[in-house]
């Protein structure tokens, strides 16, 4: 269960100013994300401001294996990463678990054969990459029928039609992932987010916000 901070509280999106004063603060100095492994590459300071402004819509920033090198406090709440070390942040082990985190996905059983399919043909095109080795016996030992699920597909990061989400605190969710920047080279880093997808999710957005354990900036 995620815990609620005794402050927290609701918060509105700054205005223009206020947002380019942040942004401009933020690009002298880099704030530090919780659980951010060591060794993954650094995540530029602008980034970490992009998070935060797109608040209350969860975003986060993944490395080239779905490795979640930062989040803003939306995103936290979403998936209870308070709950998961650090070396466990990635976005497909998230996924493909067994357990509470899994139970996120009411549709999990439908769509993880596709997402299977496109993980494995990810991983294919980088032959026997040691890191990328590594990713696939992780998941095959968080699920063992990775290997089994759905056909080999073509990796699709973007445009996918809305997913629901069984939030423990926050209930039914309808959330549309969407691009919001990526590195222009293969393997660069991304950062997403996920808007809403009806107004009933946009309403609970801000209470989901105000559950993450993460400091406010």
């Amino acid at each position: 269960m995620i815990s609620r901070p005794a402050n927290a509280t609701s918060t509105t999106v700054p205005s223009r100013k206020g947002a380019r004063q942040e942004l401009a603060a933020v690009l002298r100095g880099r704030r530090p994300r919780a659980g951010t492994p060591d060794r993954e590459p650094a995540v530029p300071a602008f980034l970490d401001a992009l998070l935060r402004q797109v608040e209350p819509f969860p975003a986060a920033v993944l490395g080239a294996r779905w490795d979640i090198l930062a989040v803003n406090r939306s995103y936290d709440a979403l998936f209870g990463l308070e709950s998961v070390p650090a070396r466990n942040r990635n976005a497909m082990l998230l996924y493909f678990a067994a357990g509470r985190t899994r139970e996120l996905w009411p549709d999990w059983a439908d769509d993880a054969p596709r997402v299977a399919g496109q993980v494995r043909a990810a991983m294919d095109r980088h032959g026997n990459d040691p890191e990328w080795t590594a990713l696939r016996q992780r998941l095959r030992r968080v699920c063992p029928d990775f290997d089994r699920m759905g056909p080999q597909a073509g990796l699709d990061g973007h445009g996918h039609a809305p997913e629901r989400f069984r939030h423990p605190v926050a209930g039914a969710l309808r959330l549309a992932r969407f691009p919001l920047w990526a590195e222009p080279r293969d393997d660069g880093l991304v950062a997403v987010g996920y808007t809403p997808a009806d107004a009933a999710t946009a309403a609970k957005l801000p209470s989901l916000q105000a559950l993450s354990t993460l400091p406010w900036p």
